[in-house]
């Protein structure tokens, strides 16, 4: 199993395994119907960092989101997590 995450260029592992290593991977944008609004329903509402990080994630198969406390990392995840969910690709 961890031979075929190594070796699989065609997959998310196989990108994730080449980028976390260092190794030259050409960008993945992956193609998804982006929400309207990207607020979700019963958190607080997003600012445009956290707009930006929804919409990053959202399209990238690795993304790192970093930042001081009290600057909204919970709620920018807990969007991505609602979004990602009423996607319904499993």
């Amino acid at each position: 199993a961890l031979k075929t995450f190594a070796v699989d260029e065609t997959s998310v592992s196989g990108y994730i395994y080449h980028k976390l290593l260092g190794h030259e991977v050409e960008d993945v944008i992956i193609k998804c119907q982006l929400p309207k609004r990207f607020t979700a329903q019963g958190l607080p509402d997003l600012n445009h960092s956290q707009v930006y990080a929804v919409k990053t994630v959202l399209q990238r198969p690795l993304s790192l989101i970093q930042g001081p406390p009290g600057t909204g990392k919970t709620v920018t995840s807990a969007t991505i997590v609602y979004h990602l969910a009423r996607q319904g690709n499993g």
